[in-house]
């Protein structure tokens, strides 16, 4: 099965428009849809990848990326 994988840019504990809109097109697709999601706190941001239909959600809490979102 092929798959899509999202950036999910976030800032304050909540992902980007943009993310959310690129989930919602990958979704539609029909396909797996993967994300990743890079920068302090990004693991609290499981729950809004799952209400958005992510099927695996990739993170690296770590300060040294929080320059890319």
């Amino acid at each position: 099965m092929s798959s899509i994988l999202v950036f999910a840019e976030h800032s304050g504990g909540q992902m980007k428009k943009g993310a959310l809109e690129l989930l919602g097109a990958a979704r539609a697709s029909g396909m797996k849809v993967s994300a990743l999601a890079m920068g302090s706190g990004s693991k609290g941001l499981l729950g809004q990848m799952s209400e958005h239909g992510v099927d695996d959600a990739f993170f690296a809490d770590v300060s040294s990326f929080d320059a890319y979102n």
